[in-house]
């Protein structure tokens, strides 16, 4: 016989209610709606559909977006003001470049020297296109921002075609090709597409890396790609996922305020200060 006030009489009558049918029915609503909150938290951190931001003209579906793969090597960054707060800046060790590169970006930060994006085509139409032209489309040129710098130093491929254009050449730039390892490319180097085409035949897709350079200015910029039919030319404008031109700034000559990611020079995963020469502070705090 079990006492009343026994401890296994007492936890019985705090918990017995749980039961009761309803309640295990209602327990289960709940944990369903749980699950399904955790479902969408987790897919909102997933690779994006590819479908995400297509936009369509004419026949031809497009999506441009940053080329992460690059920027996972290091990148510099310039923001038009003081350096964002840094709270929510991600503390990942030694490298883990792209989820900072990411924070940079939604803080308004501008890539310095290069710009790193992937253009994805396809052909929903049911007669094949050619691409006869890409081309850089300046439509502003400043001087480069000189505000706040910020860097993450280097630590040391796909079968896609790699497209460069200098914006410092000219208001209309054509594409040449991409080095490989990112160097120059050759004095002289001919346009892509005054040698061969690019074709895609219906429901065909295909990618191309755009990197765009300055030395000389804060440049805003398009690109726009010249798609021929048997019987028609389209003239296709690419701007980043809002319509806007993307932007790109040179080097300045000298900076109010320079900051670097401290993994590799300091071992520790937060900003510190830099100095000009691109030394590290590591006793600095933002």
């Amino acid at each position: 016989m079990t006492d009343e006030n026994s401890p296994e009489k007492q936890q019985h009558g705090r918990w017995g209610f749980l039961g009761h049918p309803f309640v295990i029915a209602a327990l289960s609503s709940i944990t369903a709606i749980i699950v399904a909150v955790l479902t969408l938290s987790s897919q909102s951190d997933s690779t994006p559909d590819p479908k995400l931001d297509q936009k369509t003209q004419g026949d031809i579906a497009f999506r441009v977006e940053p080329d992460f793969e690059f920027y996972e090597e290091g990148w510099r960054v310039a923001f038009d003001g003081p350096l964002p707060d840094t709270a929510q800046y991600p503390r990942t060790p030694t490298g883990g470049y792209v989820p900072k590169f990411k924070w940079a970006k939604t803080r308004g930060a501008i890539e310095i020297g290069e710009s790193h994006l992937r253009l994805y085509l396809q052909n929903n139409g049911t007669e094949r296109v050619t691409i006869r032209a890409v081309s850089a489309q300046v439509t502003e040129r400043i001087e480069p921002l000189a505000q706040t710098y910020m860097e993450a130093p280097s630590a040391g491929v796909n079968e896609i075609i790699h497209l460069e254009f200098d914006l410092d050449s000219g208001d209309v730039v054509p594409a040449i090709k991409g080095t490989a390892d990112g160097s120059a490319p050759s004095a002289g180097a001919k346009p892509f597409f005054s040698t061969r085409n690019v074709t895609l035949d219906p429901d065909e897709t295909t990618d191309f890396r755009l990197t765009a350079k300055s030395t000389r200015c804060l440049c805003k910029y398009r690109f726009e790609l010249e798609i021929v039919k048997v019987d028609s030319t389209l003239k296709l404008e690419v701007g980043d996922s809002a319509g806007r031109p993307f932007v790109i700034t040179g080097p300045a000559q000298s900076y109010v305020d320079r900051w670097m990611d401290g993994g590799l020079a300091c071992q520790r995963p937060s900003i510190v200060r830099a100095e000009a020469d691109g030394t590290a502070d590591c006793q600095s705090r933002p």
